[in-house]
């Protein structure tokens, strides 16, 4: 009996060991930032349409209420993104339809190159 036990606690334990660094890996935004196939040495880049909710005085973030991003399987929703550059912000207001160009720098990490206004 004890052998058993101890063999179920060692069994699920490698489980734990090696399922861990998977769940580490999906930690940046909620799990869905993971595209398929792509690598994270693999610059990708995606367009995408949003909605400027707020803009960082400092320059370094905005927040986009953004359409569903099918190339990263992202959902539609509120997020705040890096920028590039602060001068890509400049101007913008909330409420300001953008079309934003969004690069992939790892799994997790993405920054905008690129904004333009819309119609």
């Amino acid at each position: 009996m004890k052998k058993t036990i101890i063999s179920i606690i060692a069994g699920a334990s490698i489980i734990f060991a090696l399922s861990a660094p998977a769940l580490a890996a999906s930690h940046g935004h909620g799990g869905h930032g993971k595209s398929s196939g792509a690598t994270a040495d693999q610059a990708q880049v995606v367009t995408a349409n949003g909605v400027v909710t707020a803009t960082d005085p400092a320059g370094k973030t905005i927040t986009l209420n953004h359409e569903p991003i099918p190339a990263l399987n992202w959902p539609a929703m509120t997020m705040d993104l890096d920028l590039a550059d602060p001068a890509l912000a400049k101007g913008l207001q909330p409420g300001d339809k953008i079309v934003f160009e969004l690069k992939r720098l790892s799994a997790t990490d993405y920054v905008i190159i690129a904004i333009h206004r819309s119609n």
